[in-house]
């Protein structure tokens, strides 16, 4: 086998073994984005049920407290709520 065959067997080689890492790469960083999707969506669950139970206990302790002053405890819960601005709603296109 002569040295240009050689070099282009090598090619090949070469080329094949880094298309089978670059294939893997991406499998494995397919499945670590779905891993850390997940943990993001059940972090995103627990928060929304916690802002959900917040706001209840409030609302439950200013009816039957109305003398207590709430305004500090409102005002954290609401700079947390305001941490990701609501989704913009799209008002209906008149024809």
């Amino acid at each position: 086998m002569g040295s240009v065959a050689v070099v282009g067997t090598f090619y090949v080689a070469v080329t094949i073994v880094c298309s089978a890492i670059w294939l893997a790469a991406n499998k494995i960083r397919g499945v670590i984005v779905s891993e850390v999707q997940d943990a993001v969506d059940a972090i995103t669950a627990q928060v929304q049920k916690s802002f959900g139970e917040i706001t209840a206990a409030i609302a439950e302790l200013e009816a039957r407290e109305p003398s207590v002053d709430l305004s500090a405890l409102k005002a954290a819960v609401q700079s947390v709520d305001d941490i990701v601005a609501d989704a913009p709603v799209e008002e209906p296109v008149s024809e």
